[in-house]
């Protein structure tokens, strides 16, 4: 079983840099890292064997997921978390400058987010990288 907590914690120490316009917890990070296991499954070939019942649940909070991960599978999922996360970023800040475009200029409060669509696309080439390093998924 993998802990989706630890992975969320790991998720959370790679992005606790990155200023947000709506505060977010830990418990907000966990279907980031939910998704991107969904992902990772039809990204491998393996949608058939994916479930959400496969998520164990303590006290309504997801606790673990009932499939072990390599480490690469692990880095896959967390890289692909990490730019759901920056996404999310980037659209709440699209939506909070479509209300304050003049006055978080003129504070230059927009400057934390100004590089988002770079920090994704990086992340998108690691996430390429680390794919095609997963030679057993790599389909001909």
């Amino acid at each position: 079983m993998t802990d989706l907590i630890a992975l969320t914690e790991k998720l959370v120490e790679n992005i606790e840099w990155q200023l947000v316009p709506v505060d977010m917890t830990i418990d907000d990070c966990v279907p980031f890292v939910i998704d991107a296991i969904q992902y990772f499954y039809i990204m491998s070939g393996q949608a058939d064997r994916y479930s959400d019942d496969l998520v164990v649940y303590e006290d309504d909070i997801p606790t673990y997921f009932n499939a072990d991960f390599k480490v690469d599978e692990r880095m896959y999922i967390l890289t692909t978390a990490q730019i759901e996360f920056y996404r999310k970023v980037q659209s709440d800040v699209s939506e909070l400058m479509s209300y304050s475009t003049d006055a978080m200029t003129v504070a230059n409060a927009d400057k934390p987010y100004a590089n988002l669509a770079g920090i994704i696309a990086d992340l998108k080439g690691k996430q390429i990288e680390i794919w095609h390093k997963m030679t057993r998924f790599n389909l001909l």
